[in-house]
């Protein structure tokens, strides 16, 4: 298990981009406006619909999460993405149960709990199970989430789940499919390779 976490502004842009994705699923939330009705009709939906659910529930979702976020205006990054990445051997075990399970134990472990959050499921063509947490960075006393090394904290906590749940390890950056990279990730690896 692999997990990346970014920080951003635009909590439409964040939450569009995660239901709009084929075959996307929410597996949980908290705090934020989401239609249990609507989200049933977005996993079910696909094309034009699919496109058109996904923004109106971002739209919505943009409106409580910005909500909360105004509380404390210093924070100016109030948007949290962690993708959380599982190899191919472990799809058999990864209910959406189990990746719920994960998801909230991921956040807990991260001090991440007592804050909006979005849980999504993505299915891709080539077979990696993935799921996406989207969060408020400000919590639901306006005081911001602790980043202080974040990015190595991440890291503890997504090895001891991987040990936990009996996750395959990454073989490293070798078994990285360099289609999958955008942007400066793929000048990154090109120039590494």
């Amino acid at each position: 298990m692999v997990g990346k976490i970014l920080k951003g502004s635009s909590a439409f842009g964040c939450a569009n981009y995660c239901l709009d994705h084929d075959e996307a699923q929410i597996l949980a939330s908290r705090g934020l406006d989401i239609d249990i009705d609507e989200a049933v009709a977005l996993a079910n939906s696909d094309g034009p619909e699919r496109k058109r659910l996904a923004r109106m529930m971002a739209r919505a979702i943009d409106t409580s999460f910005m909500m909360q976020a105004s509380a404390n205006p210093a924070v100016e990054r109030p948007v949290g993405h962690i993708p959380l990445c599982f190899m191919k051997e472990d799809e058999p075990m990864l209910t959406n149960p189990i990746l719920v399970q994960i998801a909230q134990e991921y956040l807990q472990r991260m001090g991440y709990m007592e804050t909006q959050y979005m849980v999504v499921r993505h299915f891709n063509a080539k077979g990696n199970p993935h799921i996406h947490i989207f969060f408020n960075r400000v919590d639901d006393n306006g005081a911001v989430l602790n980043a202080w090394q974040d990015y190595r904290r991440n890291a503890s906590v997504c090895r001891a789940l991987t040990e936990k749940y009996g996750l395959h390890l990454s073989g490293g950056r070798s078994q990285t499919v360099m289609s999958d990279l955008r942007g400066r990730e793929y000048v990154r690896y090109t120039i590494s390779n």
